[in-house]
């Protein structure tokens, strides 16, 4: 699969990613899909996403799923870990 991840987990210092669809799209091939692992204290602004109140597993941790669509229409998912704050917008 072509799956693209991001990896903020270095235990010590807070970090922030903000990503929309239009970006997410450019960082990832299909199926549109980012993976984002962090830490507690780690914060996630995902703008023109929401979430779809359905988690899903990858080898033991859950991730929280959230959907979103740029301007062509084309669908965009976001995997966040459990352990990172969203900030929808």
């Amino acid at each position: 699969s072509n799956l693209e991840y991001i990896d903020m987990e270095d235990g010590a210092n807070a970090q922030t990613v903000d990503i929309d669809p239009g970006s997410l799209l450019n960082v990832t091939g299909a199926p549109n899909v980012l993976i984002i692992v962090g830490d507690a204290g780690d914060t996630v602004n995902a703008t023109d996403f929401v979430n779809t109140q359905k988690d899903t597993s990858i080898e033991g941790q859950t991730f929280s799923v959230y959907e979103g669509r740029t301007v062509e229409d084309t669908l965009t998912t976001l995997l966040i870990d459990d352990d990172i704050t969203v900030v929808l917008a």
